[in-house]
């Protein structure tokens, strides 16, 4: 990873004014709306999916249930915390840290390096739960309003995952995920195994950056990328450019391709020839169903 230099940003050729770069997106919109006009005759489309990046940096075996496009974007509902989790097998030690970045870029660290002296009501750290070759894991919970509070210059929050033990995610069993729960123990059982909202790292490298939260919206945002590094810990380099995922879904998503194919929109989903929703819905016979996970459907409209 390489930080521009103030040299360097001075001698670049490729600079384009904001004028001309939002000019020049919204002539390629155009394009794309005379392109794709009429090609469904009739669509429904969830309003949910306006939050749903496109997959333009996903192949299609990426896709699954739990899975959802870079910079796509779920509410997190008043009155829940989030716990953000991460379980291994196989290897010796896998570390969920947690990066805040302020509005002039600045970081600052929650980890197993310095949550000794920062638990709270806003931010809380569990340590290894079990730790050693057979399996462990660790989570954060985060109380988005306190944390606010408590931290009022950070704007973001990046989830990531590193193994200490510096074997690839690859050559181990590595699962990362979140779920919602109440403020208040409810006696609700933490079993990470089997959290619906988890997915398996798998990449070559030793790091990856997980997902996101964008206090100010109160959006847990989708990332999944894995860093081509054998970093040991995390917090060690610039995780700026991450932020640039967390606008995706304002420049287009996918209710907005689906309204562009659409000859006509409708209300009722079983009038529709396309259904583009995650939800349970009856359809007529022939109708294909899109939802958020469906990277090869997608790209194929695309």
């Amino acid at each position: 990873a390489h930080k521009e230099t103030p040299s360097e940003q001075q001698h670049r050729k490729s600079i384009l004014s904001r004028d001309v770069r939002d000019r020049a997106a919204k002539a390629l919109l155009e394009n794309l709306k005379e392109i794709y006009k009429g090609r469904i005759p009739a669509v429904y489309i969830d309003d949910s999916m306006e939050n749903i990046a496109l997959p333009l940096q996903e192949n299609t075996s990426m896709g699954g249930f739990g899975t959802l496009p870079k910079g796509s974007r779920i509410h997190i509902p008043e009155g829940k915390k989030i716990r953000a989790f991460t379980y291994w097998e196989k290897v010796n030690d896998i570390d969920l840290s947690v990066i805040g970045i302020t509005e002039n870029g600045q970081q600052q660290e929650f980890s197993w390096r310095s949550m000794y002296n920062q638990q709270s009501d806003a931010i809380t750290y569990s340590g290894d739960q079990t730790s050693g070759y057979y399996g462990g894991s660790e989570y954060f919970d985060i109380n988005v309003k306190a944390f606010k509070k408590a931290y009022p210059a950070i704007k973001y929050l990046i989830f990531c995952d590193n193994v200490f033990s510096r074997i690839p995610f690859d050559r181990c069993i590595c699962r990362a995920g979140y779920m919602l729960r109440d403020f208040y123990d409810s006696g609700e059982v933490f079993e990470p195994k089997t959290v619906d909202s988890s997915f398996t790292i798998n990449c070559n490298s030793t790091f990856a950056y997980l997902f996101g939260i964008d206090l100010d919206a109160n959006d847990f945002i989708w990332l999944n990328i894995a860093r081509d590094s054998s970093a040991q810990v995390a917090g060690t380099t610039s995780m700026q450019f991450l932020t640039d995922y967390f606008d995706v879904t304002s420049i287009i998503n996918v209710k907005d391709l689906f309204t562009m194919l659409a000859d006509r929109i409708v209300t009722n989903p079983e009038e529709a020839d396309v259904v583009v929703s995650d939800k349970e819905l009856t359809t007529k016979e022939d109708a294909v169903i899109v939802h958020s996970y469906d990277f090869e459907k997608i790209l194929a409209y695309m």
